[in-house]
């Protein structure tokens, strides 16, 4: 349970270039990108019927915490299909309060290390913004996740959330493996170090396409880390502000 009590891609999709009645190498890449997706819609739809058919019997033989369980997976099935989507960037943004969104990202981080998220709220001020919360939720889903692949269980993992004037911050910080100097930019290009590999298995695209997602909301990502010791990872955003008296 969360111990703090004050809360409970993009696409950018183009018309194919030609070039002699041929694709070119954009061209090319842009159709299997949206073939790629196609077929991820795909097997998504199967995933969120079976999981919305489980959900629903649950409740026959499921006790609470297996309940929740069925009720993350649903949400986080739901939440990748509409990341695939084909088109995005015309849809207007959602007014949403960014604690009701951190705490959704808190809710899929893994039963086992669940209890070792502790939340703080510093302000009483709105955190209200106008953002693709979908965008936002899924930037916190993976900074957590890498908060809880790389520190041990057991160790707190704070999300502490702040308002700076006109923007809010969010930051995740850990006790684990933590980053170098050297290497603090090249993670957000897909690079991985050698300590991370022999943690466990990884793409290394998540946190570059977090810091794509939270730039295309007018945000920032960025990380301080110090090996042995651990990472935080923040995320600033623009908030509306009221109108003046």
């Amino acid at each position: 349970m969360i111990r703090e009590q004050h809360v409970s891609v993009e696409h950018a999709s183009g018309e194919e270039s030609f070039q002699d009645g041929q694709p070119t190498e954009t061209g090319s890449a842009q159709f299997a990108d949206q073939e790629l997706r196609h077929e991820l819609r795909n097997a998504l739809t199967a995933a969120i019927g079976y999981s919305a058919w489980l959900r629903r019997r649950s409740s026959q033989w499921a006790d609470q915490r297996d309940r929740r369980a069925f009720e993350v997976i649903d949400s986080s099935l739901r939440l990748a299909s509409r990341l695939v989507q084909d088109v995005r960037a015309a849809e207007p943004r959602e007014c949403r309060d960014l604690r009701l969104v951190v705490a959704e990202a808190v809710s899929h981080v893994p039963p086992l290390r669940f209890g070792d998220v502790v939340v703080t709220i510093l302000t009483e001020e709105p955190l209200v913004g106008q953002w693709d919360p979908e965008r936002i939720m899924q930037t916190f889903i993976n900074v957590l996740g890498n908060a809880v692949k790389y520190s041990p269980d057991g160790t707190p993992i704070v999300v502490e959330i702040a308002r700076h004037g006109d923007r809010a911050r969010v930051a995740v910080r850990d006790q684990g493996i933590g980053i170098e100097a050297k290497d603090v930019e090249a993670i957000f290009g897909g690079y991985r170090t050698e300590l991370a590999q022999l943690i466990g298995p990884g793409s290394g695209i998540g946190l570059g396409l977090s810091r794509r997602l939270i730039e295309a909301e007018g945000g920032l990502l960025g990380v301080s880390s110090r090996p042995g010791v651990g990472s935080e990872f923040w995320v600033e955003l623009p908030l509306i502000l009221p109108p003046a008296p």
